[in-house]
């Protein structure tokens, strides 16, 4: 299979959808973390399960615009008209024996003759964000439902660092404003390049407000609050988001060397990609899961000795995957995703 096609984090959404259809080991529990683990354990990558066992499984689709069953269907219709081997009766089901046997997943297929061949790619009965999300505790517990930098112009999403408030676009109004240092500055390039590791989305710095999606500044936020982000929405028409860093005790803090100024940025980050808190909204993560060992996102700290993290945690990884792929906007994979 062709790598760019495999969509790690929708795979595991789908397959849990799919084993607690089939109350798999006598469970209707399986989210993508658990779908994900008990893979692994059972020595195969996600990609090999899927080719060996998931792609002749009702329902299991490795991403949003290829719809597995469709496209048996498909073929065996093809089969039938040209009256392969003599016969009008394949069914999808004989279809999806054939490509056990021979080897090939219907991906591959696809890719390297159905195309050719005149069949074309149907959309999974999986593709609905919304749907798929209100069934996985741990991909729905995080994704906040706003605007994504799918959406963006383009293929790139542009950042600035604030320099006034007429730069806040939004109309956050932030107290007692400030200009981010340029410590705090390069943090924040780090930030955004560990979001590029995880979802190939390209981050770009520009000077220019109007070009600006995502604009980065301090203020004094009040009471106990480490952070405020206004969650991606269209301004203008443009999609936009804005994050900032308390400027009282945060201010002080190192931002190169202090964990925990770091982790409250990833946080802030997260949120502005379209995370939100895994215990508010409709779907919320069980309280055993809700700490930060397993996602920034959670205002828990880890139940280990270590209570900040410099990187983005599993579920987090998960969450940003399942909305963006890793392939960047306007790949093969993610929300809005196109097809080659």
């Amino acid at each position: 299979m062709s790598d760019s096609w495999f969509d790690a984090s929708f795979f595991l959404v789908s397959k849990a959808a799919e084993l607690n259809a089939q109350q798999y080991e006598g469970k209707a529990t399986w989210n993508a973390e658990t779908t994900k683990q008990a893979i692994l354990s059972a020595g195969q990558t996600l990609e090999q399960n899927y080719v060996q066992y998931s792609a002749f499984e009702t329902g299991v689709d490795a991403n949003r615009n290829f719809s597995t069953a469709q496209y048996y269907a498909d073929k065996a219709n093809q089969l039938n008209q040209i009256s392969y081997q003599g016969k009008t009766t394949w069914t999808a089901s004989d279809v999806s024996t054939v490509f056990k046997n021979s080897g090939i997943d219907p991906v591959d297929h696809y890719l390297k003759y159905g195309k050719s061949e005149g069949l074309t790619a149907k959309t999974s009965q999986n593709a609905d964000a919304t749907t798929l999300t209100s069934t996985d505790a741990i991909v729905g517990s995080l994704t906040a439902g706003y605007a994504t930098w799918n959406s963006v112009a383009g293929n790139v999403v542009y950042y600035k660092y604030m320099t006034s408030t007429s730069d806040d676009v939004m109309g956050a109004h932030p107290n007692s404003f400030s200009v981010m240092d340029t410590t705090q500055q390069a943090a924040v390039t780090k930030a955004l390049a560990a979001v590029t590791a995880i979802t190939g989305i390209q981050f770009a710095q520009t000077t220019n407000t109007s070009q600006a999606n995502l604009l980065f500044g301090e203020a004094n936020l009040g009471g106990n609050t480490a952070g405020v982000t206004y969650m991606p929405m269209s301004v203008d028409g443009k999609v936009t988001s804005e994050v900032f860093i308390d400027n009282r005790s945060y201010h002080s803090m190192n931002a190169t060397t202090d964990t925990e100024w770091y982790e409250v940025l990833l946080h802030e980050v997260g949120h502005s990609m379209d995370l939100k808190h895994p215990f508010e909204g409709s779907i919320t993560l069980p309280t055993s899961l809700d700490n930060t060992q397993n996602t920034l996102m959670s205002y828990t700290s880890a139940p280990t000795s270590t209570s900040f993290y410099n990187h983005f945690q599993e579920y987090d990884v998960l969450a940003l995957q399942f909305l963006y792929g890793t392939d960047g906007v306007r790949g093969t994979q993610g929300i809005g995703s196109s097809f080659a």
